[in-house]
């Protein structure tokens, strides 16, 4: 499946679950197809987040788990984040990383529809995680029924 970078437009990966296969390489370079989810590094931890099947996965570092059976916990002051996963399996993992001033501030950023997550990728994740519906419609090639 390929996987688009969170914070650099430029970069993809392509990604294979089940042998946990990640190649990183250019937009211009990867085949034209539909994204399957998202990769970044927050703090040096590799984030992979897609959708395999019915159902949307969360791996940090090659540690995979269902995103829906995850609580994520997010917070920070100024630019330092603190970015918290409590899978079903009990084991916490926790990252905390840094995030860039945004500049100009998004305040006065004139792109339309523009928010904070789509800066701060551990935002992003619990955002999702509040959002039933969004974690149904999140990478699919058509929009499921409600």
């Amino acid at each position: 499946m390929l996987l688009d970078c969170f914070t650099v437009y430029d970069q993809v990966a392509e990604y294979d679950p089940a042998t946990d296969q990640f190649a990183q390489s250019t937009r211009l370079d990867a085949e034209s197809r539909r994204i399957g989810g998202f990769f970044d590094r927050l703090n040096g931890a590799l984030l992979l987040f897609y959708r395999d099947g019915d159902s949307l996965y969360l791996s940090i570092d090659g540690d995979r788990f269902r995103f829906d059976e995850c609580s994520v916990e997010w917070g920070g002051v100024a630019n330092s984040r603190t970015l918290r996963f409590l899978p079903t399996d009990g084991v916490a993992r926790q990252l905390s990383y840094q995030v860039e001033e945004l500049d100009p501030p998004l305040s006065e950023d004139p792109t339309p529809f523009a928010e904070h997550e789509d800066f701060d990728f551990g935002l992003f994740l619990r955002n999702v995680a509040r959002d039933p519906k969004r974690q149904k419609r999140l990478f699919q090639s058509t929009e499921p029924d409600d």
